[in-house]
């Protein structure tokens, strides 16, 4: 139950995480977004840590070189995700984006079941309520909204589902490597070392962007960006922290599907935030959704 609990709470810091950064991305530059809310992850990853009983001993040595590998792989999977669902909600909003996110799922569950993790029928039965309750509510939004602007908007279209398309194979890949890194060495090193990978990449992306944005004034941030951007990151690495803990605590096949409800998190978010209504489609979404989270529990 705890791990199952742990990866709830990934999702819904996954979830709000994606909401802010989605939606600081369409007034402020994309490598700013990524590195402020990377670096700001890093330093609540630094705070956890600390304060964590036993916290400060999890520092990359308790890594093997296998587990560091995975963890370094999941870290580029895990920006390179963040970075193209961003760029896709900036174009085109959570209404094309989330519902082929809500696919991030199936990667690290058919890794599982090939390595041997087996399915009772309720779990099946959970997973498929959870992961199409999530689709239909994140991709609610659409109907009370996507047809406005709709002229001219294919080109954005191709590239926003390009890129989902992208950030749920990111996505995937990520929750894969890090399940195993975490199960074969200590999870809070193993959640260090793919943070400070992602950091490293999206710092030297930043640079090589900072002549751009000094002469377009695109990277200019105001309080309100700033405390957004901050936030990103904590709920990024909190999100971080729980996935590697529940997957020591469950299996991959059930941890997966649970912390991948985030696109829904993110819809209702901007249901609630946005005043976006949810339409009969949506509610039967979130019920969906309700009910297979709790087949799985």
């Amino acid at each position: 139950m705890t791990g199952l609990l742990l990866a709830l709470a990934a999702s819904c810091a996954w979830g709000l995480s994606d909401f802010l950064g989605g939606n600081r991305t369409r007034t402020t530059a994309l490598a700013v977004v990524l590195a402020g809310s990377q670096f700001a992850g890093l330093a609540t990853l630094g705070v956890f840590l600390v304060l964590a009983p036993g916290g400060a001993a999890a520092s990359l040595a308790g890594l093997g070189p296998w587990p560091l590998l995975l963890a370094v792989g999941a870290g580029a999977c895990g920006v390179t995700s963040l970075g193209l669902l961003y760029l896709a909600m900036s174009r085109r909003g959570t209404a094309v984006v989330a519902p082929v996110a809500a696919g991030a799922a199936v990667l690290p569950v058919a890794v599982a079941l090939v390595r041997g993790e087996s399915l009772g029928a309720r779990a099946a039965a959970g997973i498929v309520l959870a992961l199409a309750g999530t689709f239909l509510a994140a991709s609610s939004s659409g109907a009370a909204g996507g047809s406005a602007g709709a002229a001219g908007s294919s080109g954005r279209d191709v590239v926003a589902l390009a890129a989902g398309v992208g950030s749920a194979l990111g996505s995937g890949g990520f929750l894969t490597l890090m399940r195993y890194a975490s199960e074969a060495g200590d999870p809070l090193a193993a959640t260090l070392a793919n943070r400070l990978t992602a950091c490293a990449l999206v710092g030297a992306w930043l640079l090589g962007r900072l002549p751009d944005l000094r002469r377009t004034g695109a990277g200019t941030l105001g309080l309100g960006g700033l405390v957004a951007v901050l936030a990103v990151g904590a709920a990024d690495a909190a999100a971080e922290v729980c996935f590697a803990l529940a997957s020591r605590n469950a299996p991959q096949s059930v941890v997966a599907p649970l912390s991948s409800l985030y696109p829904a998190v993110a819809v209702v978010l901007a249901l609630v935030l946005l005043q976006e209504r949810p339409g009969r489609r949506g509610g039967v979404g979130v019920v969906s959704a309700v009910a297979g989270v709790a087949l799985l529990a």
